[in-house]
């Protein structure tokens, strides 16, 4: 588990191709799992830097049981 969380724990930020329209519209999930984020609460999963147009995950608040190598991350929104 420690190599695969160190691997999965270097891609933290995450660049989108197209900014969303709203911001609001983002959802990020991985492995099927939706995260709960960008609500400005200490729950949050990821936030939307709207600087650098990316979506930033806090990898160490999500339990080690919800992953497992080769889960995908999906990021879908409006833009």
């Amino acid at each position: 588990r420690v190599a695969f969380r160190a691997t999965v724990q270097a891609k933290n930020r995450l660049k989108l191709s197209k900014a969303p329209k709203p911001p609001s519209s983002l959802e990020v999930r991985i492995g099927g799992l939706t995260l709960i984020g960008n609500t400005g609460t200490a729950s949050d999963r990821w936030t939307y830097d709207a600087t650098s147009n990316e979506v930033v995950i806090y990898w160490y608040k999500i339990a080690d049981g919800h992953l497992k190598p080769g889960d995908k991350i999906e990021i879908k929104y409006k833009f």
